[in-house]
């Protein structure tokens, strides 16, 4: 299939140049630069969106294997932290909580609860006043996110986060392009939060 763009002068030099300098071809100079543009740079998030989109061109995804690629992302954002959590509430918009939740309450072994206890515990010690919003995970996850100035650096927030995306079903399933562009945003935030200026 044929596609035709109206491209900026810029862009045409750049690839002129780069067609020069490189040798590569005019084609594969603009599928990198998609690539790039869309892909997360972290080897562990790249590997979790080629995957994603792997999966897509040979028409198998499975929107169980999307969410648990997100999930592994908020468990890598432990060992990366960021203190602007716009992903995360993006992320969460996407579940509902509460009685009617499609998949009822989240049921977690010893070590799980252990993990809802220690964000619990951070949230009495460094929020003044608090007090739980709802009972249940689902008012832990606003408390974390309303919270998040307090609690943001620390790694067993983002483990208790991600078991809750790993667990509990969205209202309406992630689509690959959104996981691509979910830990995209994820390695972009990141990288700006620890980046040197």
């Amino acid at each position: 299939m044929k596609r035709f763009f109206v491209s900026t002068k810029e862009s045409d030099d750049l690839i002129s140049a780069a067609v020069q300098h490189t040798g590569q071809k005019i084609g594969s100079i603009i599928n990198t630069a998609i690539s790039n543009a869309h892909l997360p740079t972290s080897p562990t998030l790249l590997l979790e969106a080629q995957y994603t989109l792997d999966r897509h061109l040979k028409n198998e995804s499975d929107p169980w294997e999307i969410k648990q690629s997100i999930s592994r992302g908020i468990s890598w954002l432990g060992s990366h932290p960021i203190s602007d959590n716009a992903i995360l509430i993006d992320v969460f918009s996407k579940y509902a909580f509460g009685a009617n939740a499609p998949s009822g309450p989240l049921d977690g072994n010893e070590y799980v609860r252990s993990l809802f206890d220690q964000v619990l515990a951070l949230l009495r010690e460094r929020v003044p006043d608090y007090t739980p919003s709802a009972t249940g995970y689902d008012g832990l996850v606003a408390d974390i996110l309303d919270n998040w100035a307090s609690v943001w650096r620390e790694r067993v927030v983002y483990e208790v986060l991600s078991t809750i995306v790993f667990t509990k079903e969205p209202y309406v399933p992630f689509d690959w392009f959104e996981c691509v562009t979910i830990l995209r945003t994820m390695d972009g935030v990141a990288w700006q939060q620890w980046s040197i200026a």
